[in-house]
């Protein structure tokens, strides 16, 4: 371990091509004028915390190496009067590391889908991404790119004894700003990124209406999948109605009857399935989409006294929900 805690700098603090093994530990030290870490190697972990700074003080980490953590908290007046940014964006190690996707194809595939359903699984682990802790800092003069940064939170009041964690008023508060930061600096990859995550966080206590939301329309930033998921959804129902169509659509005892959609009997096997398993499967989907569009539906139609009715009305009701997001969609538009 380097300590360099509780240390001043007066002049030049020069730490160019320096290589730390194991964590550096910079907490309560004194900077007055360059810090340098230009091509500096980092492992591990960099402590920054309770820094005491000059106005003249500048941080380089130009073509640096960055450590796996930062932790820059307890720095409330980081960014009064210095005259540029800590900017982490500039270090060398941020590409190229770790990266998830390899180049056979089906590893490839499976990430995609992967992310598809799974985001919060994926899309969100720490693998391959720094973790900073940016707990009571002034965070308007920190840049970080956060396709490769993930916040992580301990109270440093209470680190070496209880290591208690922060309130999630303590956490919003410290997403929120900086979400405040990505918006102001324009890096809206940066800020869609880190505002799913907050979303996450806000619904860690009921994950499955969150994990619907996202696996939906990524919270509104991918809007464009509820019109896939609309027609997945419509297969899906097509399907289940292949196999129900004498129950619902019977002219006489069926539990809703839609005349554009010709009677089925039970199904046999004969020397024409291929043919009437298509033309079932078609009208399936054609009797799902007038429920679930509303096409000529009627309610007071349905006849409720056979339990199936449940179903036609569960597919009615979900028409309704995704009919009505495409239309806020279009009207957006």
């Amino acid at each position: 371990m380097a300590d360099f805690s509780n240390a001043g700098f007066d002049t030049l603090a020069n730490f160019r091509y320096a290589n730390f093994d194991s964590v550096v530990d910079f907490s309560h030290v004194h900077f007055s004028s360059l810090v340098d870490f230009r091509n500096a190697h980092f492992k591990q972990k960099a402590v920054l915390r309770n820094l005491s700074i000059t106005p003249k003080v500048r941080f380089d980490f130009n073509h640096s190496v960055l450590p796996d953590t930062i932790d820059l908290s307890n720095n409330p007046s980081l960014s009064l009067d210095m005259p540029s940014t800590i900017d982490f964006t500039l270090a060398d190690s941020l590409n190229n590391k770790n990266r998830i996707i390899k180049k056979n194809f089906w590893r490839g595939v499976k990430y995609y889908v992967s992310i598809y359903f799974y985001p919060n699984d994926t899309m969100y682990e720490t693998k391959g991404k720094r973790l900073i802790n940016l707990y009571n800092t002034d965070i308007t003069n920190i840049k970080i790119d956060y396709t490769h940064f993930k916040l992580y939170f301990i109270d440093v009041e209470t680190h070496d004894t209880l290591n208690r964690v922060l309130s999630d008023d303590v956490k919003s508060s410290i997403y929120e700003q900086l979400l405040k930061n990505f918006k102001d600096r324009g890096q809206m990859e940066s800020y869609e990124r880190l505002d799913i995550e907050y979303m996450w966080f806000k619904g860690h206590n009921n994950t499955y209406i969150t994990g619907i939301e996202d696996w939906w329309w990524r919270f509104g930033y991918e809007k464009w999948r509820v019109f896939i998921h609309t027609f997945l959804i419509i297969i899906v129902f097509s399907v289940i109605n292949f196999f129900l169509m004498p129950k619902l659509n019977d002219r006489n005892n069926g539990v809703y009857h839609i005349d554009l959609v010709p009677d089925f009997l039970a199904f046999k096997f004969s020397k024409n399935t291929p043919y009437r398993l298509i033309r079932r499967f078609w009208f399936s989907i054609i009797y799902t989409s007038i429920v679930f569009f509303l096409l000529t539906f009627k309610i007071e139609k349905i006849r409720f006294s056979k339990p199936i009715s449940l179903w036609v009305m569960f597919i009615y009701t979900i028409g309704l929900i995704c009919m009505g997001f495409i239309a806020n969609l279009i009207l957006q538009k």
